[in-house]
């Protein structure tokens, strides 16, 4: 009996409190600007409860009337505000150093300081926005959420993405005896941004392959006054991230999936049908299709005199009515719907002294191709611990492991089999096809393989000292390791091999490599504050140091057993041109560099800023190897003069920023010293030893001015604006230029000339609409840039690709796109006419063009590009979506799949070009000239581009649409009492690209196809 009324009073004393309970809403900004603070932590010291702000700055939390919340977040000064409403309004104001025994809140990244922040342009992407993206490469997320920030991808799964910060910083290679993908890889070197993590820099493939659920912030810094601290890395832009970190209270945990299925997408291009193929191989008169040897008029040609004719014509006509029932949809047939997974747990908590986070992460994604997967698995920890009062130590640690499997060589992919294969042949047939003769459908696939491995461990310690009030000490050292291996298989039975005319037991190619790559960098700053009055000054002394090694080994051999497709299967014993070859390259650079940068504040209203870094490289020459960097600023806050009175202008600041930096991402050893190999052949037993490459011992880091001119704009509560007007200037631009083959090489790295890229910014964040039951909030950028080469050293032109026309030259874009006018197909014989520079015609077949015929068709880099996010909520409930866009750019329609000769005509064509080609004199508007022209030099000039081959690649792509909700209290009560939060959600990626460019996928321009639409459905659960 007692215990039944010790039960009825604990309930009733429990439904008393619940009854008391409130459902606080809020949202928390900065005190002079207004923009919203996402990631603050809201602690609720009463009942050891929390939570964090989303990325509009807002939150919810259970409490009662009368708790005290306690509101942090890095570089602002904690707030504790008393609970007497249900709905708050959060200003923390900002404060340089605050370390003490209670808030842990030194930042990870020690050149994070608000030195720069007072007239740096330095962009924070609310990690809300996008932490639940379905994405295997961190770098796609950031896709349109920044202004001046160009992502632009492959449509290939697994495939680097290209990102350029404020336009291309130097030219690209342009030399013909370059694979494409390696032609990729260095111009994407050259021109990637420095990347940080708490303070370590990593390379581009640990930032690439980060969970973004371990991510707190992220920040681009664009302009010279912001990336002046990192010096000889920084001139193409810095991306700092910061991890998620423990929290001052009961241990969280929390639970978060993804599941749901990668489509199609749409083919590039439309092909033709059966009906058009063959009537299009009729009027084409080959008489190895069917269009033609199964047609009337092909008997009755051949055999006019055959007294089975008529018979003949009858079993043509059936076979033809037989294959038009079959129109196979090689796009539906090759390519796949697969699926996407994704599942996150991270525990964080601690106390006073110390604090915990630490997470896992698996995700897998199927590409459209057979063969095409990633697989990743990530982990993450982070401890912090106050060793004394004013001494703080941290350490992170991560790794990742993943694999990634493709078809897709430089010389085979699935995707071309789409636009080649004709719809009358069938996946199923055994025989031999039309479109490729002697092949049947089998020898076509499964002909390449590649399996990539990647291993990342990072590691980093940072301590942080408070000497004093005003002085305090930060330092970092960190190892980022990769490792990365590769393992590309072309099978014994593959077509390449059987047809080669090698003995069996030397067909089947296996080529492996493996790379180990290793990034020390350690950081020690000095940073000092005092404050005289309205005056306050700040310093910051810093020393750095950057290591980064790299050994690279790999094997190519032939003859593998027909089922062990592995670099054991190599069979060593083959001698000749098939024998096995290794590679190794082991190399090592270093950089030291000492800084200094100060800041003087005066009443909060003017703000000047200034900074000195001297970097010493290993990578330049002796008598180069030290180079100076700098950058100022000055900011201005006109809404805190007391004559600033406006009643819809809430804050308003002008600033402004000159500097330089430089980059030496274009250097590599054996480009600037002398570097010597050994080679695979050898004489009376000795190895040769040779010179990598004609070294440059005048070379000089490309060196980056920077100018700044910007404002940022708060209108009422609600509406944040910010404008950016900038200059940029490289000056050295480095480039492989050829070189007289008496120098024993064929080509050499110089510095070229001047490269300039202007432009201007816009970002827009606001909340249109803000109830207590309907919120509607939208952030946009837009950004146009231009670039121009100013000056080129050693001429006003510059040819690498042996075309008539210049690649690079003076007062002209760097990636312009040169070709003919075309004046028309000419009805009387089918063949081009083309637009000389006097303004007459010379004839497509008989002539060539002169150099001076060429000019410019378009720039292949869109020069406007941008992002519209936006949240409606109503309620629990939230509906998101952001659109990404490009304009302006031209590219060249690949011609894949454009028939051109009569030869060819056994494969598919495009849709339409049966009317749209020539084949009888009198065909007047035809695009396309006639197939029976297979001399003279119609081929060559039809390989270059023509107004009438060249499209606008404007795009507008729905990036991401999601529908979420957020359970209440009420709902998660009944789900038991340890349920702090749970959000559902149903999103759709890629789902639609509006563009009207008709040579492939607007972005990438290749015939891989867009980027993979995604579905999803999703659960966050924490407790």
């Amino acid at each position: 009996m007692r215990l039944l009324l010790s039960i009825i009073v604990l309930f009733f004393i429990h439904l008393k409190i619940f009854s008391q309970q409130l459902v606080v809403k809020g949202k928390i900004v900065d005190a002079k600007t207004h923009t919203p603070i996402p990631g603050t932590n809201i602690y609720n010291p009463t009942d050891h409860t929390g939570t964090i702000s989303d990325f509009n700055g807002e939150f919810q939390v259970r409490a009662v009337a009368g708790d005290t919340l306690v509101f942090s977040s890095l570089g602002y000064k904690t707030k504790k505000q008393k609970i007497d409403k249900a709905k708050l309004f959060i200003e923390l104001t900002t404060s340089s150093f605050e370390l003490d025994e209670v808030q842990i809140i030194a930042k990870a990244n020690i050149n994070d300081i608000d030195l720069r922040k007072a007239v740096g342009t330095v962009t924070t992407i609310p990690i809300g926005k996008i932490k639940d993206r379905p994405v295997v490469n961190m770098i796609e997320a950031l896709q349109g959420q920044v202004a001046g920030v160009h992502i632009k991808s492959s449509g290939e799964l697994g495939k680097p993405l290209q990102i350029r910060i404020r336009g291309t910083s130097t030219l690209p290679i342009k030399t013909k005896d370059i694979a494409p993908e390696d032609r990729f890889t260095i111009d994407n070197r050259a021109n990637q941004p420095l990347y940080v993590l708490d303070g370590q820099v990593i390379s581009a493939a640990s930032f690439a392959a980060l969970n973004i659920n371990d991510i707190k912030e992220v920040k681009v810094l664009k302009d010279a006054a912001a990336n002046a601290l990192y010096g000889v890395k920084a001139a193409n832009g810095v991306i700092e991230i910061t991890g998620k970190r423990g929290i001052n209270g009961e241990t969280q945990y929390s639970v978060s999936f993804q599941k749901g299925i990668t489509l199609k997408g749409e083919p590039s291009i439309a092909m033709m049908g059966t009906r058009e193929k063959l009537e299009f191989e009729r009027l084409s008169k080959n008489i190895n299709t069917p269009g033609y040897n199964l047609s009337e008029e092909y008997f009755r040609k051949l055999f006019p005199n055959d007294p089975k004719l008529e018979e003949r014509i009858t079993r043509g006509k059936e076979k033809l009515d037989s294959l038009k029932k079959i129109n196979t949809n090689w796009f539906d047939e090759l390519t796949r719907i697969d699926t996407y997974q994704s599942y996150n747990l991270s525990i964080r908590g601690g106390n006073e002294k110390n604090r915990f986070y630490i997470s896992g992460n698996f995700t897998q994604q199927g590409g459209k191709f057979e063969g095409n997967k990633i697989h990743r698995f990530t982990g993450r920890l982070n401890y912090e611990y106050n060793l004394l009062k004013d001494v703080h130590i941290m350490f992170n640690a991560g790794f990742g492991v993943s694999e990634n499997t493709t078809p897709n060589s430089s010389s085979y992919t699935p995707s071309q089999l789409i636009y080649e294969l004709n719809p009358y042949e069938q996946p199923n047939n055994i025989g031999e096809l039309i479109s490729y003769p002697g092949r049947t459908f089998s020898d076509l696939v499964n002909q390449y393989s590649k399996t990539a491995d990647e291993n990342r461990f990072n590691f980093s310690g940072n301590l942080f000292a408070k000497f004093s009030k005003n002085l305090q000490l930060s330092s970092v050292i960190g190892i980022d390791y990769v490792y990365q291996g590769a393992l590309a298989i072309v099978p014994k039975n593959a077509f390449s091999e059987m047809t080669s005319g090698v003995p069996e037991n030397e067909r089947g190619k296996a080529t492996k490599n493996k790379t180990m790559g290793t990034n020390f960098s350690t950081n020690t700053r000095l940073n000092y504050q005092q404050l005289f009055g309205r005056h306050t000054i700040s310093a910051s002394a810093n020393v750095d140091y950057y290591r980064n090694g790299s050994d690279f080994i790999g094997i190519t051999g032939y003859g593998l057993p027909s089922n062990l497709h592995s670099g054991a299967g190599i069979n060593n014993d083959i001698e000749g041109a098939r024998r096995s070859r290794t590679a190794s390259k082991k190399t090592t650079e270093a950089q030291l560099g000492f800084g200094f940068s100060s800041l003087y504040n005066w009443n909060d209203k003017l703000e000047w800023y200034g900074s000195y870094k001297i970097d010493g490289s290993s990578l330049l020459p002796s008598d180069k190897r030290w180079n100076t960097f700098w950058a100022t600023g000055i900011g201005y806050t006109v809404s805190e003069e007391s004559f600033f009175k406006n009643k819809l202008i809430r804050y308003l600041k002008f600033r402004g920023s000159y500097g330089v930096t430089a980059s030496l991402a274009g250097i590599t050893a054996s480009l600037a010293v002398p570097t010597f190999s050994y080679g695979d052949d050898g004489y009376l037993g000795i190895r040769e030893f040779y010179l990598q490459s004609l070294f440059n011992d005048k070379l000089r880091p490309e060196k980056n001015t920077s100018v700044n001119v910007g404002m940022n704009i708060g209108i009422g509560s609600n509406v944040n604006i910010s404008l950016d007007v900038y200059h940029r200037r490289t000056d050295d631009m480095l480039l492989t230029v050829p070189v007289a083959p008496s120098n024993g090489f064929s080509e050499q790295l110089r510095n070229v000339g001047i490269l300039e890229n202007k432009g201007i910014e816009m970002s827009v964040n606001a909340t249109l609409i803000n109830t207590d039951t309907f919120t509607w909030s939208t952030s946009g950028n837009l950004s146009y840039n231009k670039n121009e080469i100013i000056d080129l050293y050693e001429g006003t032109e510059l040819t690498l690709s042996n075309n008539p026309f210049p690649d690079y030259k003076e007062g002209e874009s760097a990636d312009l796109i040169y070709g003919l006018v075309n004046l028309g197909i000419f009805p009387a014989d089918g063949t081009p006419r083309y637009r000389r520079v006097d303004g007459s015609h010379f004839h497509g077949n008989l002539e060539k063009p002169n150099s001076e015929d060429f000019v410019v068709l378009g720039n292949a880099t869109p020069p406007f590009t941008g992002g519209w996010f936006n949240s409606l909520r109503y309620k629990d409930w939230q509906l998101s979506f952001d659109l990404y866009f490009n304009f302006g750019g031209k590219a060249v329609y690949n011609n894949q799949s454009v028939v051109l000769v009569d030869d060819d005509t056994n494969k598919n064509a495009v849709r339409g070009q049966l009317q749209q080609t020539w084949f009888e004199p009198g065909d007047e508007g035809r695009l396309y000239p006639s197939l029976t022209l297979g001399t003279g030099n119609i081929f060559e000039n039809l390989s270059y581009a023509s107004d009438r081959t060249v499209g606008r690649t404007d795009f507008i792509r729905l990036n991401n649409i999601m529908l979420s909700h957020q359970f209440n209290t009420r709902s998660l009560g009944a789900f038991g009492k340890n349920i702090d939060n749970l959000r559902m959600y149903v999103q759709l990626k890629n789902i639609a690209t509006w563009s009207n460019f008709g040579g492939g996928d607007p972005e990438s321009a290749n015939l891989v196809g867009s980027v993979q639409p995604i579905i999803t459905i999703g659960t966050n659960l924490s407790f």
